[in-house]
């Protein structure tokens, strides 16, 4: 026999709740979404340092940041014990680079610029830069980069 509490019926019986997955009951939740945050510099050296070849050039060694996001996130699933993790999305990838000077260096400059242009045909990649500071006896001093880390760092946070 069912109780009724203050005179009203319970829609269905006591104790039953939860939600329930199927054809038409609650669709599933959608995968996570994923943000890579890339400080170039850093990911470009050091990839060239750990893996380049002796004798191979900085120019050599360029990282695409969409690919190696695209495989940082096949390599974060495969690594899931988690099977609902797996089907992560990548929804943002982050690029923060100096921005060489057009009148100190501007074919860096110029490359600079169609790299980010090359990058950014994906609508999920989005390339931000910071002036490179030079010093006064530039060029036999190099030219710094300076608060990306900062902006990588705030970034992170508000992603």
């Amino acid at each position: 026999m069912m109780q009724y509490i203050g005179g009203v019926a319970p829609r269905r019986p006591l104790g039953l709740a939860g939600l329930f997955y199927g054809e038409h009951l609650i669709p599933p939740p959608p995968p996570p979404k994923l943000a890579v945050l890339i400080d170039y510099q850093n990911l470009h050296l050091t990839g060239r340092d750990t893996f380049a070849p002796v004798g191979a050039t900085a120019k050599d060694t360029l990282v695409h940041p969409l690919k190696f996001a695209q495989e940082l996130v096949t390599e974060r699933a495969a690594r899931q014990g988690d099977a609902t993790q797996r089907l992560a999305e990548l929804a943002y990838v982050g690029v923060y680079r100096g921005l060489p000077s057009n009148s100190h260096e501007a074919r860096m400059y110029a490359v600079s610029q169609a790299q980010a242009a090359e990058w950014t045909r994906d609508a999920r990649v989005h390339v931000w830069y910071r002036s490179l500071r030079y010093p006064p006896t530039w060029p036999h001093m190099p030219a710094r980069e300076k608060g990306v880390d900062v902006k990588v760092a705030i970034d992170l946070v508000l992603q």
